[in-house]
């Protein structure tokens, strides 16, 4: 018999690992032991018959969330253990590890949730070595829960004996609590009072609050969430009034999956996303006969999508349990700020929005959105709209990377993320929001801080967008500086098709074709780019085309409000001005007027586009979110084709010898079909299809046959299903897969075209 250390990489720590191996090992009749490490789990043991048929077993039957990277078998002397235990972990060495995401409530933590004959029955923090907090609550490495904030928990004895019994769920759970070693709930009123109420009680009251009308705030794994009853029209107003957020969709919670089919259209994909460890809000079409008595106007205004999730965390299982309906569920901030998370900002933020706060003692580390996808009606292919919650930081990807380069990309502004490059890993931290808003900055800061800490990670190069006053690129500035480190730019539309390349394990092939379409990015020659063709080939980037430019003025108020583009793609015509006119008071007009009669800024931008568009035809002049004039179009295309399946209508648009489709085609046939008073449902559809076909236009003008897309607008589910049902049998076409194709995709392809540039 011969003796062996092993050595796993991968997502092995928070996901049941040592307890598995300990089960195995036995069953081996191994002697030795398994311990963490901050570069994954060790395993020392005698008495290997056959080590190859213990590590398959290992890659077969390891825990369902654990995912690995790598097995490294090494012989060495014999030991002459007596048993095989597990040993305490160890904190030397260089991390070198998937960091394990929050995980939604495991089937078997339900059950026993709902089980009055069970000791946790109602008890609202319940979990196992398969579900529960992690990322969240992790101070340090290894996974441990001396490090994480369970330990302000002290187990009782019964968990302790589950703790330590191999034969439990629980063998080595570090977030096993149980009711006599209870995580606390207090639970004010909306005058930050404690109520002097049993835990019991609490959930009774809060269930009655919500059913009243009243808002209540209450603290889940990433940070607090403001939940209310959705199907009172009062209460839904009241709380945009109160979070100043006129018209951005909420999300509802349901209580399962059934009721909520009640209300939305599913498929196979969305129940397995509902059912997945990742549990993330995913957006699906709104029934016309939905059941549920939901103030759908006042939850999505104009949107014929409604986003929904399961209760994640037990505490949200109890609460619907008892309200047996849909509630909102939407981030406790001020609208555009990050979620709030820390209990005394929650108690003195909140309290003006919520008639009662739910709070407990299990601290959270880092906050997180929820993650939300969708899935094209047609061909099923998910679009991930915000990575957080249950899917970051850790990131597996086709490319690998083939050195220890320790880079660090700071990504864009908006939809801000940043990324790093760490022993041959990537890590792409959650959606942090908008960084032009001083709040956002702060919690982009201190997200970054917690992973490099984590990692003890110290950069050997910064990445930021081209784009100088990003806050990004000036934080990225300033640690470069500090640290005397180099730093390269990356421009915004080339990181996009990095992404997207990357992903798809593109970057070795010659001529593709990758359309990149979004607001705003800086541009190489100064201008302000969101609308290109790009051909990718022998590692490089070359623009082939572009949307024709038209004016930007005004700076960041164009994206704000709609009717500054449709003003400024109407004067490219130079004439119609009645359509626009009344959009302005008298003095907004001959100011804007003559701005544009003068050289300024001018952009491709297909997301301002959209936005003109819109207003156009009246529908969204000012936008209350980012994004809600080009959502409001899609939906109202969505709705005309499900009305005309058969409609093909298309404006012409011409391309030049240059690669330059004129934008004006568009607008011209746009503004033609208005003035005869087609159906702006109808126009909207139409545009949808032009888009299509200037893609195809142009695969065929650079006689290319593969094709890859990136940039905000391609969260649009029905321009992606266009896409794919128009090109797919005769070429290659390729989305994102495991990021988004918004901004919050920038710094891995950063992290790539540093790759590229220095491998050239």
């Amino acid at each position: 018999m011969n003796s062996y250390h092993i050595h796993i990489k991968g997502r092995v720590q928070g996901v049941g690992f040592r307890p598995f191996i300990y089960r195995l090992a036995n069953s081996f009749k191994l002697k030795g032991w398994v311990s963490n490490t901050l570069d994954g789990v060790h395993i020392e043991a005698d008495g290997f018959k056959d080590i190859d048929r213990f590590c398959k077993s290992i890659e077969k039957d390891h825990p369902g969330q654990a995912r690995i990277d790598e097995i490294k078998v090494d012989e060495i002397p014999f030991s002459g253990f007596q048993e095989f235990s597990i040993v305490e972990s160890k904190s030397e060495g260089i991390a070198d590890l998937q960091l394990t995401p929050d995980f939604a409530i495991c089937p078997e933590c339900l059950l026993e949730l709902n089980d009055p004959s069970n000791r946790r029955h109602q008890y609202p923090f319940i979990t196992c070595t398969n579900c529960g907090p992690r990322y969240s609550i992790i101070r340090t490495l290894p996974y441990d829960r001396k490090l994480t904030t369970m330990s302000a928990i002290q187990a009782c004895e019964v968990c302790l004996d589950e703790y330590e019994d191999p034969g439990n769920r629980r063998f080595y759970s570090q977030t096993n609590s149980c009711p006599d070693c209870s995580i606390r709930l207090s639970l004010y009123n909306g005058e930050k009072k404690k109520q002097n109420v049993e835990v019991n009680a609490i959930f009774d009251i809060v269930s009655e609050a919500i059913l009243s009308g009243k808002i209540v705030a209450i603290k889940g794994v990433g940070g607090y969430l403001l939940c209310a009853d959705a199907t009172s029209e009062e209460t839904v107003l009241t709380l945009r009034a109160r979070k100043n957020r006129p018209a951005k969709p909420f999300a509802l919670m349901y209580p399962d999956i059934e009721t909520a089919k009640q209300d939305v259209l599913v498929n196979e994909k969305i129940i397995s996303a509902w059912e997945s460890p990742e549990s993330p809000i995913i957006l699906c079409p709104l029934k016309k006969d939905f059941s549920n008595d939901l103030k759908i106007e006042a939850i999505a205004p104009g949107l014929k999508k409604m986003g929904i999730m399961m209760p994640y965390a037990p505490l949200f299982a109890m609460l619907l349990e008892r309200i047996r309906k849909p509630i909102i569920a939407t981030s406790g901030n001020v609208s555009g700020s990050p979620i709030i998370y820390n209990d005394k900002e929650a108690l003195a933020a909140l309290s003006e929005f919520s008639d009662y706060i739910l709070v407990n003692n299990r601290e959270i580390v880092v906050p997180q959105d929820d993650s939300v996808v969708q899935y094209t009606d047609n061909s099923k292919l998910r679009i991930i709209l915000r990575r957080s919650r249950g899917m970051s930081p850790s990131f597996n990807t086709n490319h690998k990377l083939n050195s220890n380069i320790k880079l660090l990309a700071m990504g864009a502004m908006l939809k801000s993320t940043f990324g790093i490059t760490h022993q041959k890993r990537y890590y792409i931290s959650q959606f942090l929001g908008d960084t032009s808003i001083l709040e956002s900055q702060q919690s982009y800061e201190t997200t970054l801080d917690h992973i490099l800490g984590l990692l003890n990670f110290n950069p050997s190069v910064i990445l930021t967008d081209a784009h100088p006053d990003y806050p990004s690129s000036v934080l990225g500035q300033d640690i470069a500086q500090r640290n005397r480190i180099p730093i390269l730019k990356i421009q915004h539309h080339e990181a996009h098709s990095f992404a997207v390349l990357a992903e798809n394990d593109l970057l070795h092939e010659k001529k593709i074709l990758s359309v990149v379409w979004d607001g705003t990015g800086y541009g190489t020659d100064g201008q302000i780019w969101g609308g290109e063709f790009l051909e990718y080939s022998g590692n490089d980037h070359k623009r082939i085309g572009q949307w024709a430019y038209y004016p930007h003025i005004l700076g960041d108020k164009m994206s704000k409000e709609p009717r500054i583009s449709a003003l400024c793609l109407q004067s490219q015509i130079g004439e119609y001005d009645e359509l626009i006119k009344d959009k302005f008071s008298t003095d907004e007009y001959s100011n804007y007027s003559r701005i544009l009669k003068k050289e300024g800024l001018l952009t491709s931008s297909v997301g301002r586009l959209f936005d003109g568009i819109s207003s156009l035809l009246d529908i969204v002049d000012y936008n209350t979110y980012e994004g809600e004039a080009a959502m409001v179009l899609e939906s109202m295309a969505m709705k005309y084709l499900q009305n005309h399946p058969e409609f093909h209508e298309k404006y012409d648009v011409e391309i030049s010898k240059e690669g330059v489709a004129r934008t004006r085609d568009i607008i011209s046939g746009i503004i033609n079909d208005k003035l005869l008073g087609v159906n702006p449902a109808q126009i909207a559809l139409k545009f949808h299809i032009s888009l299509v076909e200037v893609i195809q236009k142009f695969l065929i003008k650079f006689d290319m046959r593969s094709v890859v897309f990136s940039g905000g607008v391609f969260q649009n589910s029905l321009l992606v299903d266009m896409i794919y049902a128009k090109l797919n049998d005769q070429y290659s076409v390729y989305f994102h897969k495991e990021l988004s194709p918004n901004d919050e995709c920038i710094p891995f392809g950063q992290l790539i075209a540093y790759q590229i540039c220095k491998r050239n």
